[in-house]
């Protein structure tokens, strides 16, 4: 008997990795990610394998940032704001490894 398999495809452009696998339809890339239930598997646990793929993913961080639609000028400010927090904490890095030698 093969194992059951479950494919979820979240929506276009999703973030990519090793449990995702990609599917095209019409012209366009989705991604899904598969879940194989191993036989015998408690669905508990099968579901904690999935919400752990997805979390893994970055899945429900994609998720909670779509449900609401986000102005240009917001996302651009938002992407500022990220640009200045890696560039800190780069140089917090970097001060940190001078501190060391």
């Amino acid at each position: 008997m093969d194992p059951a398999v479950l494919y979820f495809w979240p929506f276009t452009n999703a973030l990519p990795h090793r449990y995702l696998q990609v599917f095209s339809t019409d012209r366009r890339n989705h991604l899904a990610i598969k879940v194989t239930i191993r036989a015998g598997e408690p669905g508990e646990r099968f579901l904690q394998r999935f919400k752990r793929i997805c979390s893994k993913d970055g899945l429900f961080k994609e998720i909670k940032k779509r449900s609401f639609y986000e102005k240009p000028s917001e996302k651009k400010r938002r992407r500022a704001k990220d640009a200045q927090r890696a560039l800190r904490k780069r140089i917090a890095r970097a001060e940190r490894a001078r501190k060391g030698k």
